[in-house]
């Protein structure tokens, strides 16, 4: 696959975690402190198969958090799903 591919099929996945969060927790706003472990949960597999290879929840949860604070710092205007997808597979490949 290639790395556009991959960028791309992450961003939806992302995007569709977003969206099965929102709702899920539709009685807080989206407010969820524990929304790293909550994503990383469903979406550890299906990373797994985009980008062939294993990826733990626990360090995904992590990832996740750092892709975040680092958007924030270095790329705030830019459009998280993309960001989030760039930074996880250059730590994750």
């Amino acid at each position: 696959m290639f790395e556009a591919e991959r960028i791309e099929k992450l961003s939806n996945l992302l995007r569709e975690t977003s969206e099965a969060h929102r709702e899920e927790h539709a009685d807080t706003g989206g407010t969820d402190s524990e929304w790293p472990r909550w994503f990383a949960e469903r979406m550890a597999e299906p990373l797994g198969e985009i980008l062939d290879a294993e990826v733990e929840p626990e360090r995904l949860a992590r990832l996740l958090v750092e892709s975040e604070d680092e958007h924030l710092i270095t790329a705030p205007g830019r459009d998280w799903p993309g960001y989030y997808a760039e930074f996880l597979i250059s730590r994750i490949m």
